[in-house]
């Protein structure tokens, strides 16, 4: 099983399974390639850095989908993860006081033997859902209401999303972090769904600006929309399978690495 790492400006920061492969976001090359099976995401856009400026870490997922597809990669499943982010059943560090994830410093996680093969039956490893309230409150807390609204009404017009469904997502009082973009899915449903979200978001960048554009955490709103939109079609496609019989094995903790064993939004 491949495990595709999302990385923008440094490679990974902790011990990677031997079948990783980096999935490299940059015009600009590693400083040391370390021995990493690179995969050169700006390759497959023609206007690749201007796009990912504008959607951020949606490009990601976008690369992920093409390599699958181009290459014939016969795995039945689909595991991603980030580079300071892993999905694991076992918890390592200490639970962030902020954040819905365990903390580690680098120092902490580089003698790790990190198991990339600890998913269910279904080929499912998540990260556990998180109480929001609502999602919409939970939105209007942290970003600009606006940008959701308009992706959410792309969404309806491209078909991810039923108007009646609308209703559902914007009460939504639990979400997976990450959505479909961090953990494991089985393959095929991955790739069904993130073909319905692609065009979202590459609509809401060609005919929109987000509210903050000059805030560098907030002009990434695509990625802040895709990341809920994946989420409730991850938990719909969940209650679809189990209904309410919902295995725990299928959910692991989210760990963030630093230098420092801080998290921090936006790097």
């Amino acid at each position: 099983m491949t495990v595709y790492i999302l990385c923008h400006s440094t490679l990974p920061n902790y011990p990677v399974p031997p079948n990783s492969r980096i999935i490299w976001l940059n015009s600009a090359e590693p400083d040391n390639s370390r021995g990493f099976d690179i995969i050169r995401g700006y390759d497959y856009f023609d206007n690749a850095a201007e796009l990912h400026q504008n959607i951020a870490g949606a490009l990601g997922p976008m690369v992920i989908r093409r390599v699958i597809e181009e290459e014939r990669d016969e795995s039945d499943v689909v595991t991603i993860w980030q580079y300071r982010k892993f999905l694991s059943r076992t918890r390592y560090g200490y639970k962030d006081r902020d954040q819905p994830m365990q903390s580690l410093t680098e120092k902490m996680a580089r003698g790790l033997r990190i198991n990339d093969d600890e998913r269910t039956a279904d080929n499912f490893l998540l990260c556990e859902p998180v109480p929001l309230g609502t999602l919409y409150e939970q939105y209007v807390k942290l970003h600009s209401i606006q940008d959701l609204l308009r992706y959410t009404a792309i969404a309806v017009d491209c078909g991810a999303l039923t108007p009646e469904e609308t209703t559902f997502f914007f009460k939504a009082q639990h979400m997976i972090p990450c959505g479909i973009e961090l953990g494991s899915f089985p393959k095929q449903w991955w790739l069904e769904t993130f073909r319905k979200m692609e065009p979202v978001g590459m609509i809401f960048a060609e005919e929109h600006v987000p509210t903050q554009p000059d805030d560098p955490y907030q002009k990434r709103a695509v990625s802040f929309c895709q990341e809920r939109l994946g989420a409730h079609l991850l938990l719909k496609e969940i209650f679809a399978r189990y209904g309410q019989q919902i295995p725990m094995s299928m959910f692991g903790a989210l760990h963030n690495v630093s230098s420092d064993g801080i998290y921090r939004v936006g790097v």
